[in-house]
């Protein structure tokens, strides 16, 4: 009898040995994995997204500029920021005259930035005292596909709202 004890006994001990060292290795592939983690999220932390409105935004801009030198745009300069703003996230750029009254206006939305796409304002309504209208929700947009449609938007704006 003492000796069925014993091999049970041993054989207990052998398997729990097992274990212990597989557990150990386990709980050592999760600390390495855990290190791996936190070094792994400081560097997503330190990741910087890119702004739409430095990056794809600005330089259109840019070139609207250059084909409109009568107009003075208040993005224009050092620290001027193209911020967007509301629900839309949309950004407004205005030009003036060379007395400096805003003459012209655009606004610009994201569309789908994951493949750098914005759209354009085609119409610049009074808003209604809702959330939605004080936002623009609702107005007519067109993606940017041009530098020439946007001049063309500028004049034509121009024309509407100051036709002498």
């Amino acid at each position: 009898m003492k000796k069925i004890i014993k091999e049970l006994s041993k054989k207990y001990g052998k398997k729990y040995s097992e274990y212990n060292t597989e557990r150990n290795r386990i709980e050592d592939k999760i600390e390495e994995r855990n290190k791996q983690i936190k070094r792994l999220e400081k560097k997503r932390e330190r990741l910087n997204c890119p702004y739409w409105t430095d990056i794809l935004l600005r330089p259109i801009l840019e070139e609207v500029a250059k084909e409109t030198k009568e107009l003075i745009w208040d993005f224009m300069g050092e620290n001027k920021n193209l911020i967007p703003m509301g629900l839309r996230s949309a950004v407004s750029v205005f030009g003036d005259n060379d007395k400096g009254k805003t003459i012209a206006m655009l606004v610009f939305t994201p569309n789908n930035l994951s493949e750098g796409k914005i759209n354009y304002d085609l119409e610049h309504l009074p808003y209604d005292n809702t959330i939605a209208g004080m936002n623009g929700i609702g107005t007519k947009q067109k993606e940017v596909e041009s530098i020439k449609e946007l001049v063309i938007a500028v004049r034509n704006h121009i024309k509407e709202e100051f036709p002498c």
